[in-house]
């Protein structure tokens, strides 16, 4: 369980995976560049993920998979990464932080802070 502190903890990080077509054929490029910074995302956790069992992923509201939080913030060293926080009750912001690139490729530096909207 998260201990309660006054301090909270922020993430910049970048989302990995932007390159990759989603599951249902949906180009996370073209979604991406859809997006502006300030836009506030969800983090799903994915336990049964077939790469990694701590992944989590990145979307928008409605649904839109931009990506994943990179493994060395959800996992941590597990105890103390995001994934197992998350499984265990622990909230958190995420908001886009900056796009990046464009042309051939876009990026996507995100802001994940401890708490729920």
């Amino acid at each position: 369980m998260r201990r309660k502190s006054a301090q909270k903890h922020t993430y910049l990080v970048s989302v990995v995976g932007v390159s990759f077509d989603n599951d249902d054929g949906s180009s996370r490029q073209t979604i991406i560049s859809l997006c502006k910074p300030g836009e506030a995302l969800r983090l799903i956790r994915e336990p049964n993920n077939r790469v990694d069992s701590a992944a989590i992923k990145v979307t928008r509201w409605n649904g839109q998979q931009i990506g994943y939080v990179p493994a060395h913030i959800a996992r941590n060293g597990d105890a103390g990464g995001l994934a197992p926080e998350i499984d265990a009750g622990a909230t958190f912001r995420c908001r886009i932080a900056e796009i990046v690139g464009g042309g051939l490729l876009f990026g996507v530096t995100i802001e994940i802070t401890d708490g729920d909207w």
